[in-house]
């Protein structure tokens, strides 16, 4: 099933912005602030401020707080940074419930099978997220196909969704890396390569 049309409005749950935003004071050094910060235009943070967080925030809107993060922090400490972040917010009653999705007692496909669940939670009209390959041996690869441009030519949304899918690895228990795959984007699709032990360690 596609998730694009042509009136089609990429966004974002905007609770996943304002997230982003929050941490800058508490979790930024005052020379990581001072990087980032001149990055952001102030009309587009009162905009992200002023919306509840459950209302959709358009994906460009977005990308301009992911970009300003990405190019003022470098890429290690984006990743760490939007990672920590994507843990917080899956510690919400509804994505903790959709991330851990029963993987502690049916295993590791299950899981699997929460990502494309919690991409429409948060995500729409963004492309289609969708399991490609599980096998035995703990791979899995994620598909992101059928990106709008303004998704599809974003390094920084690119690592942003590979540090969801390693906080929701997290949350559930299990040690896992993510990987973003090293070949270009083609056909406006990214693929994500994950390998996970296959049952969670021992609580």
């Amino acid at each position: 099933m596609t998730t694009t049309s042509v009136d089609a409005k990429p966004a974002i749950r905007a609770r996943w912005t304002q997230m982003l935003l929050e941490g800058l004071d508490v979790r930024l050094s005052d020379v990581e602030l001072s990087c980032v910060r001149p990055r952001l235009e102030p009309a587009r943070l009162a905009y992200i401020r002023r919306l509840d967080p459950l209302e959709w925030l358009d994906i460009e809107t977005h990308i301009h707080v992911l970009d300003a993060l990405y190019w003022g922090l470098g890429k290690p400490r984006y990743v760490a940074y939007y990672r920590e972040t994507a843990r917080r917010i899956l510690h919400s009653r509804l994505l903790k419930t959709v991330a851990v999705a029963g993987a502690r007692v049916f295993g590791r496909a299950a899981l699997v099978r929460a990502f494309p669940r919690g991409w429409n939670l948060v995500i729409r009209d963004c492309g289609i997220l969708e399991v490609a390959r599980d096998d035995a041996r703990g791979i899995t690869e994620i598909v992101l196909r059928e990106m709008p441009p303004v998704v599809a030519r974003s390094e920084a949304i690119r690592l942003a969704t590979a540090s969801s899918i390693a906080a929701a690895i997290d949350i559930a228990g299990y040690l896992g890396k993510v990987k973003v795959d090293p070949g270009p984007v083609r056909d406006r699709t990214f693929v994500f390569r994950i390998s996970l032990v296959v049952e969670p360690p021992t609580p």
